[in-house]
């Protein structure tokens, strides 16, 4: 044994290294995610959960602190237990997904599948249905029975969790069960504007999405660490079933998804989605108008056409020097805007905002944004702080957002 060696173990039994202190702060941390976490974390999603916290840790260093804190997640256990009762004598709609179970946007396909749970009392029956999109869980039932109203029961909270509108496009898959092939199901489908689609009886190929759901409920509420041996009855578990759903789509990490939960992934594809898609000034109304500093700039033509003609020879439109004129909300052709490239999103300069009638009656503005986002600010525009030439006599326009 080299000097060196020697008399650093003995350094470390009155004074721990660096690993050891990292170690013992490290464990503190993973402890508290995994145990905020329902205790169903490995360590791969506690990894990456302590990555997401902002904490600088690898994917081993993580198993194996896990293993000194004698903790692991939970693993998902086989039982062949059917619950597809086919009716022979149904109609069965077709299978539209063959299997593919991807969406490029919400509500374009969900999933649904029944589950069941032991109990005290009897047996209890689980629905879900999940959204292939971003495998958010839109809607659930638990019920003592597989009627059909249980499933009547999750279509519509998934319903009303989108908005309660019609989802024209959406297809709707499920396996070969009564429930799903009944007459009640498929006109209420076709009421909130879905299409059914069916796959074939004990395949569970064909139901994958549903039934991975299925069994991630099982692994992670029914039988997770915290869960009791027998659950009591219907009620208990409806109850520890709407918290585990809460978190499944708040805040469990999803690989689907990027390792971000449902509804961040989701929040993120709206906010993408209206940042690409151009804004129609065509719809913009505004309650009144800010013509910027004193300069020049002539009487604008009160009809429509002629404001036209000034576009086209000028390019935009003269300034109307130092006057607000409002008459109500206004409607502004899709001409007279102009889209900002490259900034925030939905923000659109107007270079002026003309009312149906720019006169005398108008009154002075100040000459700073602050002050006149005060004067022109309503329920449909809202002024930003900012100043933007719009020809010659430097004059500044109006940056205005939609809400």
């Amino acid at each position: 044994m080299a000097p060196c060696t020697y008399y650093a173990a003995k350094r470390r039994e009155t004074s721990p290294s660096a690993r050891a202190v990292r170690d013992a702060v490290m464990m503190g941390v993973l402890m508290v995610l995994w145990v905020s976490n329902r205790k169903v974390y490995g360590a791969h999603k506690l990894y990456k959960a302590a990555r997401r916290a902002g904490h600088d840790i690898g994917r081993d260093a993580t198993a194996r602190l896990m293993r000194l804190m004698a903790i692991k997640g939970v693993s998902r256990r086989r039982r062949k237990v059917f619950t597809t009762r086919a009716d022979p004598e149904a109609l069965r709609a077709p299978d539209l997904v063959n299997r593919d179970f991807t969406a490029t946007a919400p509500n374009q396909l969900w999933v649904t599948d029944l589950t069941y749970v032991p109990t005290r009392s009897g047996m209890a029956y689980v629905c879900f249905i999940v959204d292939a999109f971003g495998r958010m869980i839109v809607g659930w039932r638990v019920a003592a029975n597989m009627r059909t109203e249980m499933v009547l029961d999750a279509l519509e909270m998934a319903r009303r969790s989108r908005g309660a509108r019609r989802l024209v496009g959406l297809v709707a898959h499920s396996d070969a069960g009564s429930q799903f092939t009944s007459v009640r199901f498929t006109e209420r489908l076709d009421e909130i504007g879905a299409r059914p689609s069916i796959g074939t009886v004990a395949d569970s190929f064909d139901n994958a999405l549903a039934e991975t759901t299925n069994g991630l409920y099982k692994a992670e509420c029914v039988r997770g660490p915290d869960a009791p041996a027998v659950w009591d009855d219907v009620d208990q578990l409806e109850l520890e079933t709407l918290s585990w759903v809460h978190w499944f789509n708040e805040q469990r990490l999803h690989s689907h998804c990027g390792d971000i939960p449902p509804a961040e992934y989701e929040h993120l594809h709206r906010s993408n989605t209206s940042m690409a898609s151009p804004v129609d000034s065509s719809s913009l109304t505004v309650r009144g108008i800010w013509c910027g500093a004193t300069g020049g700039g002539g009487r604008l033509p009160d009809d429509v056409a002629g404001l036209r003609g000034l576009v086209r020879r000028r390019g935009r439109l003269p300034v109307v020097p130092g006057r607000v004129a409002v008459a109500g909300r206004v409607r502004v052709p899709q001409l007279w805007g102009q889209r900002r490239v490259g900034d925030r999103p939905g923000a659109v300069h107007v270079p002026v905002l003309w009312p149906a009638d720019v006169g005398d009656g108008g009154n002075d503005l100040p000459s700073d944004p602050v002050s006149v986002a005060d004067v022109v600010r309503g329920d449909v525009v809202r002024v930003l702080p900012e100043e933007r030439g719009v020809g010659p006599g430097a004059a500044a326009g109006v940056g205005v957002r939609v809400l």
